[in-house]
């Protein structure tokens, strides 16, 4: 008897091991965070405070990189879901590419976070934490178009074509310096995909295709990264007294602003995106309703408040 009760609960064992597999049974909050690659600087870093904030919660987070490749992200939150995960960070690499993901993550009822960016709001249902890249690009067109002299010319390197970012920061530039000052000519409006290496060959490509470019003329960039390269570029031409734009505020955009080489970085605050992120989490987990966006604001760097920020 005490035999046949051992095989039943042996029994017991193995059947209820096939249906917990990929299941979490420790009680602990299980978070999955999925970014653009860590090739990209801002990116990485983000990805660094997302899982700094939640593991100081005690919580576990379960990264996967895509690589900049759209089905590899999706294909990451399908393994969240597969892993039994509480909840979903992402950072989307675009906009209606992500779409799927939020379907799948809704059907399987786990909260999603869009962070940085956004995804489309037909995907679903989920929170988008993140600043308003409108003001960001406002931000640095506003600035530089209130010291670009009369008649100069620009040159605008794009992000990522199809990112919501990308779009918003090009459309502030468009409204702010290109539409709201005629006398300046728009010489180039490319991407270079928020890479340092790329901005730096399209911006030798440019040089070379515009010889009239030059001092007084303005380099606007929709991150640091694309300013950097642009600013080697520059250097390598000889050329000298460019009025140079990014986003993020980086420690290199900063100590370009602190020296004057560059004229404005805006502050994207990653730590604070990656924070507010884990809280909004948290409350979702904990029953609470988020109701639309949860925002945190850029804040534009200049010589006039640099020391701010050194």
């Amino acid at each position: 008897m005490k035999k046949a009760v051992l095989v039943i609960l042996m029994v017991l064992m193995v059947i209820g091991g096939i249906f917990a597999e990929g299941q979490k049974d420790d009680g602990k909050i299980t978070i999955g965070y999925t970014f653009h690659s860590a090739q990209d600087v801002f990116q990485n870093q983000l990805k660094e405070e997302f899982v700094k904030a939640a593991e100081a919660k005690g919580w576990e987070v379960k990264v996967i990189d895509p690589l900049l490749d759209i089905e590899k992200q999706v294909a990451a939150v399908e393994t969240f879901i597969s892993l039994g995960v509480d909840a979903i960070g992402i950072s989307p690499l675009d906009s209606q590419g992500c779409i799927p993901a939020v379907k799948m993550a809704n059907d399987a009822g786990i909260p999603i976070v869009s962070v940085n960016a956004r995804i489309d709001p037909s995907a679903g249902e989920f929170v988008y934490v993140g600043s308003d890249n409108y003001d960001a690009g406002k931000m640095e067109g506003e600035y530089i178009a209130s010291i670009l002299p009369q008649g100069a010319n620009v040159i605008y390197l794009q992000g990522t074509p199809g990112m919501d970012h990308s779009i918003k920061r090009r459309q502030a530039i468009m409204d702010t310096v290109i539409d709201a000052r005629p006398d300046v000519t728009l010489l180039a409006d490319q991407t270079a995909n928020y890479d340092r290496a790329e901005g730096m060959m399209v911006m030798e490509d440019l040089i070379q295709a515009f010889p009239q470019f030059g001092e007084g003329d303005a380099l606007i960039t929709a991150n640091d990264q694309m300013s950097l390269g642009g600013l080697e570029a520059l250097k390598g031409a000889g050329i000298s007294g460019v009025i140079i734009g990014g986003i993020d505020g980086t420690d290199e955009a900063k100590q370009n602003v602190k020296n004057g080489t560059f004229a404005i970085t805006v502050l994207q605050d990653k730590a604070g995106q990656a924070q507010t992120s884990i809280d909004t989490i948290e409350k979702i987990l904990n029953g609470e309703t988020v109701d639309g966006d949860v925002m945190v604001p850029f804040v534009p760097i200049t010589k006039e408040n640099i020391d701010e920020f050194m």
